[in-house]
């Protein structure tokens, strides 16, 4: 199993355990549950998929990559810096 695949698995456990109705996109339901997480969910042409697309009451509230690397807590706070400081300088 490559380690994408382990990631998988654990994140759709914990998913499960935190309420969540997990399924893969051909088996999509946003009103299985109130909290749905569809898998592998196609985004527009030449970005890909996103690992998982959060549904709360029918509603996509959020979205999800697997990184291919760990992050250290030095480079996890300097990427949500750089996002602070570009959403904060948004009109």
């Amino acid at each position: 199993m490559s380690p994408e695949q382990k990631a998988r698995v654990s994140i759709d456990a914990l998913l499960q355990q935190a309420g969540w109705h997990v399924c893969h996109m051909a088996d999509a339901n946003i009103h299985a549950a109130r909290g749905v997480a569809l898998r592998e969910f196609p985004l527009n042409t030449g970005y890909g998929f996103a690992d998982y697309l959060l549904y709360i009451d029918d509603k996509a509230a959020g979205s999800s990559q697997i990184a291919s690397r760990p992050r250290s807590k030095r480079q996890s706070h300097q990427k949500y810096e750089r996002r602070r400081t570009t959403i904060s300088q948004q009109p």
